[in-house]
């Protein structure tokens, strides 16, 4: 006798768990963490690299001793800098490096590279639609103020 088929959920987790054992090998050889990578990524994305902590602590939706103690991690591997706002200097910015780019480019991919393989087995029409569905059904949780944002 055999037991129930899997739903969807269980599919996501399995592929959830894929991606996340990805990342952390190829993140491992850049000597970073998920989330040290989280936060190089969210600067590279603000006008000119740069936000403040608290900035950083909000989209992250974590207290300010978690995000300075991220961001020191990542001054002392110099790939981001921090300094005072000259009008407040109560306002600490973190601000990426050269470094702190080149390392960013290289995460990103090598998560591309583990996207292209999750899709290989997808035509490219398949690929699209299957964004689209993605899409959807993330658009659909994200309408639920009880859950948190990816």
């Amino acid at each position: 006798m055999t037991g129930p088929s899997p739903g969807i959920g269980a599919y996501i987790k399995r592929i959830n768990d894929y991606l996340a054992r990805e990342a952390n090998r190829n993140l491992k050889a850049l000597n970073l963490t998920r989330t040290q990578c989280h936060l190089l990524m969210a600067l590279y994305h603000q006008p000119n690299h740069a936000a403040s902590l608290k900035e950083m602590e909000t989209l992250f939706q974590v207290a300010q001793p978690t995000m300075a103690g991220i961001a020191a991690r990542l001054e002392v591997k110099l790939l981001v800098e921090s300094f005072f706002d000259p009008r407040d200097r109560r306002v600490k910015h973190l601000r990426l490096t050269d470094e702190g780019q080149r390392l960013c480019l290289a995460a990103h991919e090598g998560i591309l590279a583990t996207e292209r393989q999750l899709a290989a087995a997808l035509t490219p029409q398949e690929q699209a639609q299957f964004r689209q569905l993605l899409q959807r059904v993330h658009a659909s949780i994200q309408d639920n103020p009880q859950d948190s944002p990816l």
